[in-house]
């Protein structure tokens, strides 16, 4: 099907990504085991959900990072890339106040030039933290990543195994960010899964937004990924209206995502929450 998709209709990898779960999720449900297992084998061990900080002050953060922390979250991204004097001055503020056994992605979202990120990275070398996405390409990336020493997680420029391939061959980065849907599903995030612990990459794992279906997605090619290889996933459950599957899925447990041992994606969501679709094409 996969195959089929991409030679019908290139790229529009968000819109293939729905229907390449969707088959994985009848896989399961035929063969009687959770995605997670098909897709190579489930760690017992749940992935740690990731809270999203927005940019604030210092004290402002930390205390956003305080409410996560009752919630029994330990991995935290925090929003950077604004002013780089400010920049600088919350991510130490910050890791004089991170717990030991927390882990925290200061993520820029391409915000940084190539001399502003150089210059950030380089102020904070010492704290031994992670910039997630510091600038715009995988190009910008290559040009800082020879002087400064602070490590890198690519996140919006990995849409493709090309990409993936470059990122390794090229050493850009420690870490990679896998989104689900930007990549068009289970089947290609797979590969990208093997070639990032084929080099040695650590991987984070995220839906890109949606309900317990995109959580649930995220949740079981995370937990086929060994434990020490795996920072954590992002979850927007908690943050919607409507939940089109109560009861179901892959749920918020004290600030880990774990996967059950139902069948496929494990949720049947309720087509009268859902409502009448859009559209339908046959």
């Amino acid at each position: 099907v996969e195959r089929a998709m991409d030679i019908c209709l290139p790229g529009h990898l968000y819109a293939k990504a729905p229907i390449d779960l969707a088959c994985w999720d009848l896989m399961g449900k035929a063969f009687g085991l959770p995605i997670a297992d098909l897709l190579g084998g489930r760690y017992e061990d749940g992935t740690p959900i990731a809270s999203s900080i927005s940019t604030g002050t210092p004290e402002e953060m930390l205390a956003l990072i305080d409410e996560y922390r009752t919630m029994g979250y330990k991995v935290h991204s925090v929003k950077v890339g604004a002013d780089i004097a400010a920049d600088i001055e919350r991510i130490r503020f910050l890791e004089q106040n991170r717990q030991p056994h927390e882990c925290i992605l200061y993520d820029a979202n391409r915000a940084w030039t190539r001399r502003e990120a150089i210059t950030v990275m380089n102020a904070v070398a010492e704290l031994g933290i992670t910039v997630e996405q510091p600038c715009e390409t995988l190009d910008d990336i290559a040009a800082i990543r020879p002087i400064t020493s602070t490590p890198i997680s690519v996140d919006e420029r990995l849409e493709t195994l090309q990409d993936m391939a470059r990122i390794a061959r090229d050493g850009l980065a420690e870490v990679v960010n896998i989104k689900l849907n930007r990549v068009g599903g289970p089947t290609k995030a797979r590969r990208i899964r093997d070639m990032a612990l084929a080099h040695g990459i650590q991987i984070y794992v995220m839906a890109t937004g949606g309900t317990v279906l995109a959580d649930g997605e995220a949740a079981h090619l995370a937990q086929s990924i060994p434990a020490d290889m795996r920072l954590g996933t992002w979850a927007c459950q908690d943050m919607l209206s409507v939940d089109v599957a109560p009861g179901q899925g892959t749920r918020n447990e004290n600030g880990d995502l774990r996967v059950s041992d139902a069948p496929g994606l494990g949720v049947e969501p309720d087509l009268d929450l859902l409502g009448e679709p859009t559209a339908i094409y046959e």
